[in-house]
């Protein structure tokens, strides 16, 4: 009997490792977003951007990329479109955030960044920060006026996404901006649900607090 009770154990707990949860297959695009940027650095820029792109745009998007604000600052100087984007929808706004070039990042907004921009999935910079977990260039994205409640796709908003990644301070500035407390994912997960699936019982605690549905 304890042979059999082992075996079902093994079992079970290598159904949990290599098959994903509901929750996180239906958040897999965020990830995949991040993982599309960082992974085209040091590509050509050419094979990344849709075929309108104009040769601006293309500097632009590779020195947001390499993190040089004086060539961001010159190529915008020179007129280029500071919403140019990839084929994958990203701007440049979204490259050097994902990339944490924080100094570009401000220095777009500054220049007029769409911060509500979003990919060919539905992904903002907002909840590309969120599932990343950076509180500082979230509360900037926040503070400037990018809309908390722009969802992927897939329906993951900013606060599903911070609440799976745990972060409190950014679960409470998405709220005091806000975020819809009972925003659902296409699953019908909502980021009491996601805080709950990671065991962040504080912030479950903060989203009940706000008067998140059981």
């Amino acid at each position: 009997m304890l042979k059999f009770l082992l075996l079902i154990g093994c079992v079970l707990l290598g159904l949990f490792y290599f098959f994903p949860s509901e929750m996180e297959e239906a958040l897999d695009d965020v990830s995949e977003g991040v993982a599309s940027i960082t992974n085209s650095v040091g590509s050509s820029s050419v094979s990344l951007a849709p075929s309108d792109t104009t040769a601006l745009e293309l500097s632009l998007l590779e020195a947001a990329s390499a993190g040089d604000g004086a060539r961001v600052r010159e190529l915008l100087g020179q007129g280029a479109n500071v919403n140019g984007r990839r084929s994958d929808g990203s701007t440049a706004l979204m490259v050097a955030a994902v990339l944490e070039h924080d100094e570009v990042v401000r220095m777009l907004i500054e220049r007029g960044a769409s911060l509500d921009a979003r990919d060919t999935r539905g992904r903002t910079t907002l909840l590309l920060m969120a599932g990343k977990g950076r509180v500082d260039v979230a509360k900037l994205l926040l503070d400037n006026g990018a809309d908390p409640n722009l969802a992927s796709k897939t329906g993951n908003s900013p606060l599903i996404e911070a609440s799976r990644y745990g972060s409190s301070a950014l679960v409470r500035d998405l709220l005091s901006h806000g975020a819809d407390v009972d925003a659902r994912a296409s699953n019908g997960w909502t980021a009491l649900k996601a805080a709950e699936e990671r065991g962040h019982s504080d912030v479950g605690e903060l989203l009940r607090q706000a008067g998140a549905s059981p």
